[in-house]
């Protein structure tokens, strides 16, 4: 087993012990109710990375490469997801602009391109998700992370996710003028970067919920994923 795949399964493994809070609404006036609607976001947000990253761990023991590739990538866009509404929510609460933070976590909740397009009355805008990995971007630079990086994982994740030609061609064997499918699976590996992911999914949900402040244990229980002893740490590397 790999040093990232081990510390993911251990990730995974913590994940599936935390109880997640009943939310109960406290106190009235616009800023219980963003704290209330801020909450089930980011309660949600972290009960919906723990379904990705198991289903992720299982496709990957099962060499399932195209449908990991896939999930790896739904798990990338809650990170860019967790950190862009983070980016929004968190200069709205500090300058206590409870109308910006109302609109901002009532987005965040029901952001839907299908309804946008499809529902009458017009339904919440919706965001486009290349604007949210911009986001990720940018918070990865901060804690270190060279420029450029996640718009460039996203892309790849995105080639193998789609019928483009890098997924299509992993089953060609292209000799000449003769092209054969290949019977044995060609291994398209997103493991290596997906705890990096997995970071930025419970560091988004951890800062959104210290926003807050009323669930510190489940804060602590965060903290104590990201820095769990594996061989590989839950962090984003570094890069010169």
């Amino acid at each position: 087993m790999s040093d990232s795949k081990a510390t993911l399964k251990v990730a995974s493994q913590r994940l599936d012990q935390v109880s997640l809070p009943v939310l109960v609404a406290q106190g009235a006036g616009l800023s219980a109710e963003v704290a209330f609607r801020g909450r089930m976001h980011a309660v949600a947000l972290l009960a919906h990375a723990r379904e990705l990253l198991g289903s992720f761990i299982l496709l990957v023991e099962h060499a399932r490469w195209p449908a990991s590739t896939a999930v790896a990538r739904c798990l990338f866009e809650l990170a860019a997801s967790g950190f862009y509404f983070l980016h929004k929510l968190k200069p709205a609460l500090e300058t206590a602009d409870y109308d910006e933070a109302l609109r901002v976590v009532n987005l965040a909740m029901s952001s839907s391109r299908l309804m946008n397009k499809y529902a009458s009355p017009p339904w919440t805008e919706s965001i486009n998700v290349l604007t949210m990995v911009e986001s990720l971007d940018k918070a990865l630079v901060r804690k270190g992370v060279t420029s450029g990086r996640a718009q460039r994982s996203y892309s790849l994740l995105s080639e193998f996710s789609h019928p483009n030609a890098a997924a299509l061609m992993l089953y060609l064997a292209v000799e000449g003028r003769e092209v054969h499918i290949r019977e044995s699976r060609v291994k398209v590996d997103p493991v290596p970067g997906a705890h990096i992911w997995l970071y930025a999914v419970l560091t988004s949900a951890r800062d959104l919920l210290s926003l807050y402040g009323l669930d510190v244990c489940l804060v602590a229980h965060i903290d104590a994923i990201l820095t769990t002893d594996s061989a590989v740490p839950l962090h984003p590397p570094t890069t010169p």
